[in-house]
């Protein structure tokens, strides 16, 4: 029957596995992906396949790191070439009594060369799904955090949460036993803007829980905190001002790459959670994954306070109201 609905048909007309899975990893176009959806809240075999592959490609988020032992392409060519001084027991096909074993020296060297090209993509293929996966769900996080950021200004007067009064202005070399920066992303916890602390950590940096304690002011130390944020050290960031370009102002990303244990190091431009770009967060609350560091209002880098800077001594601020400069935690 022409009127028949959909959600009663068993067929999966129009996509297949592969798109089913691209979009689980976010490869689908925007417009691709929306048609998906569209089609799986129609079609109840259609949803319940996808939700059964990405529940399988889930799983990949608890394992470790999937490496290749190291060397073993070069050990195991190398014993192909040495095999080539026994040559002769190649050709020998017949050993005393006419006995000939089931597999060949030739047979078993071609065995095992295919075996260590196939472990070696397998492996490959595993860890770029893998870091796709951690891509997709840092970016999910993000839009989560943008979430409790716009219901934090409806209640806070269009005010983004500030650090703590007790943050020193020596952003830099903040004492391990005072609040940070991070103060600011914390008052989202204490408030109960956001419920899970695992929120603020990083999928690919292995998230740990902890207990929120009310009476803290920032998280238990820096290691519980994946993201970098806007200055917001004695500075009030409102979403309702005029001059903020807010469709282009970052409020949060990955962790800054430009300093490690307290130092500035400019051997990166790309956070380190990731190894091929960073989650961005916009005042918004649109969420993006890019591949650059020079996402700011005027294309500028969003984690320095000037693309001339060699060394920072932690007083630095951002140089007007639409110049973002996230800070380390």
């Amino acid at each position: 029957m022409s009127d028949m609905n959909e959600k009663n048909s068993p067929s999966l007309p129009e996509y297949d596995e592969q798109m089913l899975i691209d979009d689980i990893l976010g490869e689908l176009d925007e417009k691709a992906a929306a048609a998906l959806r569209e089609r799986s809240a129609a079609n109840d075999a259609l949803a319940a396949r996808r939700n059964e592959l990405a529940k399988i490609f889930k799983t990949l988020d608890f394992a470790g790191d999937i490496e290749a032992p190291q060397g073993l392409a070069s050990r195991t060519m190398s014993w192909i070439e040495s095999a080539k001084e026994t040559s002769r027991l190649i050709g020998f096909e017949q050993f005393s009594g006419g006995y000939r074993p089931t597999f060949s020296l030739r047979e078993t060297l071609a065995v095992a060369a295919v075996l260590v090209i196939a472990v070696t993509v397998i492996f490959s293929t595993l860890t770029a799904s893998r870091q796709r996966l951690w891509q997709n769900l840092c970016t999910s996080q993000m839009g989560e955090i943008g979430t409790a950021f716009q219901n934090y200004a409806m209640s806070n007067d269009s005010m983004l949460p500030t650090a703590s009064s007790e943050t020193p202005e020596n952003w830099l070399n903040t004492s391990s036993n005072r609040p940070a920066n991070s103060s600011a992303l914390f008052r989202l916890l204490k408030q109960e803007y956001v419920h899970n602390p695992r929120v603020f950590q990083c999928p690919a940096n292995g998230p740990r829980g902890f207990t929120v304690d009310r009476e803290k002011s920032d998280f238990p130390d820096h290691t519980f905190v994946g993201y970098s944020y806007q200055y917001s050290i004695r500075r009030c960031i409102r979403l309702d001002d005029s001059r903020l370009v807010v469709e282009k102002f970052v409020v949060l990303a990955d962790q800054t790459p430009y300093f490690k244990n307290g130092q500035f190091d400019s051997s990166a431009g790309i956070s380190r959670n990731h190894s091929a770009g960073q989650s961005v967060l916009y005042a918004d609350g649109h969420t993006a994954w890019v591949r650059t560091s020079d996402v700011g209002v005027s294309d500028d880098n969003i984690f320095l306070i000037s693309s001339a800077a060699t060394a920072y001594s932690g007083t630095e601020k951002p140089s007007d109201d639409n110049d973002s400069f996230l800070l380390p935690n």
